[in-house]
Parts: structure tokens; C-alpha cells; sequence
């Protein structure tokens, strides 16, 4: 089974852990539908999932991006001849921003989805001549977005339209990120050194039961609640972790 296959499982498991038994026969009775590329779909791998103000569902694929209204598929893929279309067609990452705004991390830099054209803005972070990916995006306020490049944390200003250094706590960018997932005020930051806890508000970084989660690389994180906070890692099982008391329960 795939990474990808293994998460969205996990996801669809965590969505139920506050269902009770008594509920149990009408879980059996939840159906799923299926799309494929027979429905549209550009390709089969799928990054990212996002949903906009209007509805539309958005997926990240590995051969462009797809905008899905329920009944038909968009799919957004990069034309040479024309600026304005999307930056690449390897799509890491998708955001919907407090704003309603879609923000796209692909292989070759970030893009914004302009409703009004039906185009895009598309921003490129280069290191040592070379266009970084954005593998993740999260939202610290309407102006300010942190992207997740290759094992590197960034800035991007949206007011200016450019990527910056640093303008939050300096710890925040010596972490050489796996991963990053937010969820509300919350960013978690998955690295070989630990897994961290970045508070918006506070502008205070924190790591979450350190003697645990050093040398393992952390795929991804859901704060079930304030005490629940599930982490999945490469190879090194399930973890529920309660941030309070510092226990910690493992599924392998």
C-alpha cells in the first residue's frame, strides 16, 4: 500500500474516533464514491485535497491541477506560451486561505488561482540558481504565508508578492522540516530532530515529547483535541500522544 493510500486511510479512521458504539450499525451503512481518470481526473496520484469558497473540490496531481464542481473536471496544466497559466504541472500542495484565495505549491515555485481570469500568479523561490518546490503551505495571517521547500522554511509576503527570510521567532527556521500540517493556531512541523509546535498567536515554538520522536521522520499530524494528538511516521508506526501529560500510546 502506498503512503498516500495509507494516510488517507488513516484520516478516514481518525474522522470516527469520537463516533460511539451506538452508531456503530449506521457507520457500516456509509457509502464512498469513487473518481478516477475515467471521471476526468488528470492522473491517479493525488497530493493534495482542497475545497474553495463556491465548493469546488481541488486536487493535486502529478500531471496538473483538477477543479472538480461535482459534475466535471478543469484541469489547469503549465503552457509555455502563456504566462498566466499555472507554474508546473507536478502539484505538491493546496490551500485555502482565510481570504477564500487558492493557493498552489508545485514543483517549480507557488501559484494563486485568479477566480475572476481563470488564471494564475506564479511566484519562484530560487536556491543556487535552481527553482525550489513547495511541498506545503500553511497561513499565519492574511499577509503571510509559511511554505515548506526542500528541507527549508520560508516566507511568503503576500502583500509584496516575495519570498522572505524570516520575520517571526528565529527558531522557527533552523528546523530542517519532513514535513508540516496546520490546524488552526497550531503549525506542527515534523523533522529528524523532533516533532515541533509552532503557536501562531504566540509566536512560540515548542517540541512535543522530545525523548519520543528524534531520529523518526514524521509523515503527518492531526490534533484530534487538546490531549489527542495523533502522528504518523515512516516505518515507525502510529503515535497518539497526549501534549498535557506528555503519554504516549504507539500503534505498529
Amino acid at each position: 500500500m502506498s503512503n498516500l493510500k495509507k494516510i488517507t486511510a488513516l484520516l478516514l479512521l481518525l474522522c470516527t474516533t469520537g463516533v460511539s458504539y451506538a452508531y456503530s450499525e449506521a457507520w457500516r451503512q456509509i457509502n464512498f464514491s469513487y473518481i478516477s481518470i475515467n471521471d476526468g481526473l488528470s492522473q491517479s496520484t493525488v497530493f493534495s485535497i482542497a475545497q474553495d469558497k463556491l465548493g469546488n473540490m481541488w486536487f493535486a496531481t502529478y500531471n496538473g491541477l483538477n477543479k472538480y464542481d461535482g459534475y466535471d473536471f478543469t484541469v489547469y496544466q503549465h503552457d509555455e506560451k502563456n504566462e498566466n497559466s499555472i507554474g508546473g504541472d507536478i502539484i505538491r500542495s493546496l490551500k485555502t486561505d482565510s481570504q477564500g484565495r487558492v493557493w498552489i505549491g508545485t514543483y517549480e515555485g507557488l501559484s494563486l488561482y485568479n477566480a475572476d481570469m481563470d488564471s494564475f500568479y506564479n511566484f519562484s523561490y530560487k536556491k543556487n540558481g535552481k527553482k525550489m518546490p513547495v511541498n506545503e503551505i500553511a497561513e499565519i495571517n492574511e499577509e503571510l504565508l509559511l511554505i515548506y521547500t526542500d528541507k527549508e522554511l520560508m516566507l511568503f509576503d503576500v502583500v509584496q508578492q516575495m519570498f522572505i527570510a524570516t520575520r517571526l521567532n528565529p527558531k522557527l527556521f533552523t528546523i530542517v522540516p519532513n514535513s508540516v500540517n496546520q490546524q488552526g493556531d497550531n503549525i506542527y512541523i515534523g523533522s529528524d530532530e523532533g516533532l515541533f509546535s509552532y503557536s501562531i498567536s504566540q509566536n512560540s515554538l515548542t517540541e512535543v515529547v522530545p525523548e519520543i520522536f528524534k531520529n523518526k521522520q514524521i509523515i503527518s499530524v492531526l490534533q484530534e483535541s487538546s490531549t489527542q494528538l495523533w502522528v504518523g511516521t515512516e516505518g515507525h508506526g502510529l503515535y497518539l500522544v497526549n501534549p498535557q501529560n506528555g503519554e504516549v500510546k504507539c500503534y505498529s
